[in-house]
């Protein structure tokens, strides 16, 4: 995959797909009691300025490997962009 292939055809997959995680951990909270709940829960695919920035940086705005060499498009907190951040809180809901 390349730059332009994650603008015009993954970007909103990927969005889709931090979205499902935190509803996912969002329903596991509210089941368990015994859980400690996060302050807060954001997610968000990868920005494409971010990451032109990013391949730009690296010499990489040409690859045709994207997915190899950013591993921050959905695996949250790969990086210090992640597309999930989860801020502890010490209060039990």
């Amino acid at each position: 995959m390349n730059l332009n292939d994650y603008e015009k055809k993954y970007f909103s997959t990927f969005e889709a797909f931090a979205e499902t995680v935190r509803f996912i951990l969002e329903k596991a909270w509210l089941a368990a009691d015994n859980l400690p709940r996060p302050q807060s829960v954001q997610c968000r695919a990868k920005g494409i300025e971010s990451l032109r920035r990013r391949l730009a940086e690296e010499g990489k705005l040409d690859t045709q490997t994207l997915e190899f060499d950013r591993r921050d498009l959905a695996a949250p907190g790969s990086s210090s962009t992640p597309i999930m951040t989860l801020t502890a809180s010490s209060h039990r809901h």
